[in-house]
């Protein structure tokens, strides 16, 4: 496979989630005004942010993980910081897909939880490898099942009216919608030389905002005021179906995913046994989603808080390191997108505060 190909697969599979269910719902909430900024704002924060971790990364000769680029720039007490601020936006999205894949199902929202529990320990603890093995297969079905399932409810929607009492739920979904700032090291690694990486890095995110619109369009134009905080809740008939099949892929691969990821972290940089941070993948998001289950909110308070938070350590890394160093790779749009997207973050956080 072309590299460069190779590398948007990478990126828009990394984009494209779960927090695309939660669009339509934000759409009905805030009106199409509200909706397209606060989704381009979150595109372009992302984007940026992206870059500037890209930056970070091939200042150094060895490829490194984020929280060891920022510590490198901005002393070692940060490592340990931003590893926790990771650790609780992983437990945050895994609580979200279990409050997700649970409000599709016809079952005891407890019996879903603890079966999902039982899920990510197995997972955790055997440590399957698999899952990486198969993301670009994963990816394509994941692609043909949205433009599916949006071209089978598509309707002209009629638009709800401008609403800013829900733009900090927006904000917030649209950057958790758009992150992708982990994959830089893969993407690296798959491009080798930085002169395509802006190029690859901008069709991605052109790709997956198309989907987030097609989708969203689609089903707040079939399900109007009835659509849920997840898409797929309201469906009737086979599409009702079809949206069950269709929620629990899209929330079970990044599902597992993320419960290796978060016991990963706890074994190898925090030093905890893997059989107890295997449980506690588990265990944790299970208590959880017990007492905070709307899944929009918890998406939004994820990326308007704690993702906004680590943007904007990203962001000061970086002032710092073009100040000490020169990366073979310079992120677009200069000091600029450094104030817009600092202020897109630091806006996000105090949105999110204010609100909740």
């Amino acid at each position: 496979m072309n590299r460069e190909i190779e590398a948007i697969a990478t990126i828009v599979g990394t984009i494209v989630g779960g927090g695309i269910l939660a669009l339509p719902f934000i759409l009905f909430k805030v009106g199409i005004l509200a909706f397209i900024i606060t989704l381009i704002l979150g595109a372009f924060s992302s984007f940026l942010v992206t870059s500037y971790v890209a930056e970070l990364s091939y200042s150094q000769k060895k490829i490194a993980q984020l929280p060891s680029l920022v510590s490198k720039f901005l002393g070692k007490k940060y490592k340990f910081l931003i590893l926790v601020i990771e650790e609780i936006a992983v437990a945050g999205a895994l609580i979200s897909y279990f409050a997700g894949i649970s409000s599709v199902l016809p079952i005891n929202h407890i019996v879903i939880y603890a079966i999902l529990a039982i899920i990510s320990i197995i997972i955790s603890y055997g440590n399957f490898l698999a899952l990486e093995k198969s993301e670009t297969y994963i990816l394509i079905i994941k692609l043909l099942l949205i433009v599916l399932i949006s071209l089978l409810v598509f309707r002209i929607p009629k638009f709800s009216p401008f609403n800013n009492k829900f733009i900090f739920l927006a904000l917030g979904v649209s950057i958790f919608a758009f992150t992708s700032n982990s994959v830089v090291p893969e993407v690296r690694e798959e491009l080798g030389s930085p002169k395509s990486f802006n190029k690859v890095l901008f069709i991605s995110y052109i790709i997956s905002f198309l989907i987030y619109i097609l989708f969203s369009f689609a089903f707040y134009g079939y399900l109007g005021n009835k659509v849920g905080e997840v898409a797929t809740t309201n469906l009737s008939g086979y599409l009702y179906y079809f949206g069950i099949v269709f929620t629990i892929f899209l929330l079970l691969t990044p599902l597992m995913t993320l419960s290796l990821v978060f016991a990963d972290v706890l074994t190898l940089d925090f030093k905890i046994d893997r059989k107890i941070t295997a449980f506690l993948s588990g265990i944790i998001p299970f208590l959880l989603v017990i007492f905070f289950n709307r899944f929009a909110y918890i998406i939004s308070i994820i990326g308007g808080v704690f993702i906004s938070l680590l943007s904007l350590f990203i962001i000061i890394a970086l002032i710092k390191e073009r100040k000490v160093s020169k990366s073979e790779y310079r992120a677009p749009f200069g000091i600029i997108g450094v104030l817009i997207s600092f202020l897109v973050f630091l806006i996000a956080i105090f949105l999110s505060f204010y609100e909740v």
